[in-house]
This record gives structure tokens, sequence and C-alpha cells, in this order.
């Protein structure tokens, strides 16, 4: 799951070009930017390629922060934020940020987007994912410590992070449609609730 979050916030930089400046210059840097971003994804050892991602992701960062770049494709940098929800990427924060100021986002009201899956997605005024509510569920188990594990259907993957002890999902509960909401909590923290008891409780992804 992270090496397709990769792929997607590499996504989000590329669509990132137009320089504002002198455009040979200009976009001689956009494609050094952006080359550079995109060639992290070869590396195979994990932290090596976390420490590229990191490397590249400030200097891209720093390019939209000093205006030599500007946001070409919001929906490709929505879609990243989206699938790296609960999942720290090196830079990310920084840079979703920085797009949503570029956007001219700052001080605007949290955004509510519908996805096909039915599904709604509120991103805060800054560009960062909020809640995730009503994400259709595909399974339900109990790991061997005893928590829960959900998958959703978009792929991720939460486990449930306190002791509480919870009530079971059953066959007819994903049958009828269970869903599960996640909110960003502080400090980094989620809380996830599934729709067949309304419980919340604290989680963390695990893919």
């Amino acid at each position: 799951m992270k090496t397709s979050c990769f792929r997607h916030f590499a996504l989000a930089a590329a669509f990132v070009g137009a320089a504002m400046g002198a455009p040979s210059l200009a976009q001689d840097r956009d494609s050094d930017a952006v080359e550079a971003l995109l060639a992290c994804r070869n590396i195979e050892a994990v932290e090596a390629r976390l420490a590229c991602f990191d490397e590249q992701a400030a200097s891209l960062a720093a390019a939209i922060d000093t205006a030599d770049l500007m946001v070409m494709a919001a929906q490709a940098v929505r879609e990243a934020e989206r699938e790296g929800f609960g999942i720290a990427l090196p830079g990310q924060e920084r840079l979703f940020s920085l797009f949503a100021n570029r956007r001219n986002n700052e001080g605007a009201e949290p955004v509510v987007e519908a996805l096909a899956d039915g599904a709604e997605v509120v991103y805060r005024a800054d560009g960062g994912v909020d809640t995730l509510r009503g994400a259709p569920v595909k399974s339900v188990r109990v790991n061997r410590a005893g928590k829960r594990v959900v998958e959703l259907e978009n792929g991720q993957v939460w486990v449930q992070t306190e002791s509480r002890r919870l009530r079971g999902v059953r066959d007819r509960h994903l049958e009828e449609g269970l869903t599960a909401t996640i909110e960003r909590g502080l400090l980094g923290s989620f809380f996830m609730e599934l729709s067949h008891d309304g419980t919340r409780y604290r989680a963390r992804r695990i893919e």
C-alpha cells in the first residue's frame, strides 16, 4: 500500500509545471524537480527510497513556496491525499499544504467530495483529509491480540489500537452494506466508527 501511495504522491507532483518565471529556464527547473521525485520510485531499498522522497519533496515544496512552480491538477493532488490518509509519507503534509495555499484555499471552509463508491471525503481548509465518511467495508476480523481489523473496499486496512472490547460484526452486517467512518484526531491519532453499532474507537492504518 505504501508503494501505491508513493506512486500517487509522485503523480501529483508530476502535474506541477508551467512555471511563473522566464519560460525556458522555468521549464528546465520544472523538469528537473519532477524527474528527481519520480526517480525515487526506482530505489528498491525501503529506507533509501524514503530518504529520497523526503529530500526531493522538500526541494519541490521549496520551489512551490518561492512561486517557481504552480499547481496544474488539483484532482491529482486530492487523489494522493485520499490514498495517503492515515499513512505519513515523507514531505506529504508540507507539500499538500503548499498546494492548497496555491489554490487560494487559505481561510476557506472544509470541502466535501462524494466518491463513486458512496463514501464522502471531508478536506480541511489547508487541503488535507480530515474525515472519510461512509466508506464501504470489505471484511472485518479479530487478530491474535484481540483487536478488530477492518479492510475497506478501497484497499485501506485499519486496526483497533485501544483495549476496549467491541461488538462483533456478523456476515449480515456486511451483506447489508456495512460502512466505516474515520476521523482524524489530535497528534496524529484517528478514530473509526462502523455503521452497525456506532461505537467510536481509536484505530491506525496498517496498509
